[in-house]
């Protein structure tokens, strides 16, 4: 049986939201995948039941469909409520013009879906509303949403500062969070000594373990390229390619369920794969590879055709993508030395630098950082809500 869990805008009306947001002349920080287990958005429950001045959007824009990179360029009216809408992925402008709205206000509402992994964005959104808050003197409240990856899967590396970037902007953090965004939030604030003044209305029946397919939580694409849950658990190894020539599937029905290139020999990587040490290829559990072709309409290799890799999960509870992800990348720098290239974006993503050394080791790699992890989970949970 699905586990009954009430995100923290289903709580709107309850004594604890009442007395954060009522008489108070609000912002949120949100977009319209935003949704209420009603089907409406935060933002038009929150305008309705108290009084809501501005809204501010990140990556993907407020409507969600911008593509990756993209972000609303101008102010404008949202046609649901009526309220202007603010960029806060912009960059400085943007970021300045948001200071001054913030400074009308008297508290920041932030409440979009985060995927649980070190490079969506929207996380970094939140860090920026932290410092304007703090800067402004305006109190953050976070409307907390599941993890929908669970918050026991803590996985990968902890971020590198000589590869701190728009996709990992704090050093220490792993790849694979373990936290809710709530919760995120309080270790942002403590742990770069922020001090903003934050409060965070809690996931009602929510405990570790769960992922969102263990939940009545519907799964609503919270940008244009994670489109299932399936995406969503694969997301961690395959975005890694966006620091390579392969394509991650930008482009096609299944963008971060496959990947390739037209000059990629899809047999030769398979049989690479299978013939690894036990050892290393133990992280594929739970995992198929399988051939494909596929054509992008947009991104890498537009209009051209690729073979292809798509990976299909078989076990959600083993799968360790960013892991995984090390070991496609090494296979295929193995297979196709001439081909394969990284850009500087790789480290920024994957982390660290050593990715580039020639003598890698993803398994090695990954045991190496089983400690970093182990301290990160054992600091972290100070701040655990659940």
């Amino acid at each position: 049986m699905k586990k009954k869990i009430l995100n923290g805008c289903d709580l709107l009306d309850n004594e604890l939201s009442f007395n954060m947001l009522c008489g108070k002349k609000l912002g949120l920080i949100s977009n319209s995948c935003a949704l209420l287990k009603n089907g409406e958005t935060v933002a038009l429950a929150i305008n309705q039941k108290y009084s809501l001045f501005a809204l501010f959007s990140g990556e993907h824009g407020f409507n969600t469909k911008k593509q990756a990179g993209g972000f609303d360029n101008e102010v404008f009216t949202e046609s649901e409520t009526g309220i202007p809408v603010y960029d806060l992925f912009g960059g400085n402008s943007s970021l300045k013009k948001a200071e001054e709205v913030f400074n009308k206000l008297d508290c920041i509402v932030f409440d979009i879906q985060d995927i649980g992994t070190r490079y969506y964005t929207y996380q970094y959104t939140l860090l920026d509303a932290l410092y304007l808050c703090k800067k402004t003197s305006t109190q953050l409240v976070v409307l907390d949403r599941i993890n929908p990856l669970g918050c026991n899967r803590i996985e990968g590396n902890l971020l590198e500062s000589d590869c701190i970037s728009e996709v990992g902007r704090v050093a220490g953090q792993p790849t694979v969070t373990g936290m809710t965004i709530g919760e995120i939030a309080l270790w942002y604030n403590d742990f770069l000594n922020i001090n903003a003044e934050i409060k965070v209305i809690p996931c009602d029946g929510l405990i570790r373990d769960l992922t969102i397919e263990d939940t009545d939580l519907l799964f609503n694409p919270p940008s244009p390229n994670m489109r299932n849950t399936d995406a969503l658990f694969l997301y961690a190894g395959t975005c890694l390619f966006e620091g390579t020539n392969l394509s991650e599937g930008r482009g096609t029905g299944k963008p971060f369920e496959l990947f390739g290139a037209p000059w990629l020999d899809t047999k030769k990587v398979i049989d690479y794969l299978q013939s690894m040490p036990n050892e290393d290829k133990e992280v594929f559990k739970g995992l198929n590879f399988s051939p494909c072709e596929f054509t992008p309409t947009f991104s890498d290799y537009k209009s051209e055709k690729c073979n292809g890799i798509q990976i299909e999960i078989i076990d959600k509870s083993c799968v360790n993508m960013f892991e995984t992800g090390l070991q496609l990348i090494n296979t295929v720098r193995e297979i196709h030395p001439n081909y394969i290239e990284f850009s500087a974006h790789l480290t920024n993503l994957a982390g660290t630098k050593l990715i580039l050394n020639d003598d890698f080791n993803p398994h090695k790699y990954i045991n190496s950082q089983k400690k970093e992890l182990k301290n990160f989970k054992n600091k972290a949970k100070k701040y655990y809500i659940y």
